[in-house]
């Protein structure tokens, strides 16, 4: 098994937890984003994430149809359960 980045295995815990924590408002499927700033902006940079306009001021981001696809292997990697 390869090692993983302390850098990398950040941004990819920091996508499984706002996956996890993640909750629906009209279509949109978001997470708060009590966070490190600098593993959200390198997630927003996969497009994993939308921060949004006027971001810091935001209190949630969006998770995309990538992120979520992407946390779903995370998940798996990690050997972690997803929520029934």
């Amino acid at each position: 098994m390869s090692k993983t980045p302390p850098e990398k295995a950040i941004e990819e815990l920091t996508m499984i937890l706002l996956y996890l924590l993640r909750f629906s408002e009209k279509n949109v499927t978001s997470s708060w984003k009590n966070y490190d700033f600098e593993a959200l902006g390198e997630l927003e940079k996969l497009n994993w994430i939308d921060q949004g306009r006027n971001y810091w001021k935001k209190k949630s981001v969006q998770l995309t149809d990538e992120g979520i696809a992407q946390a779903k292997q995370l998940l798996k990697k990690y050997g972690i359960e997803d929520w029934k």
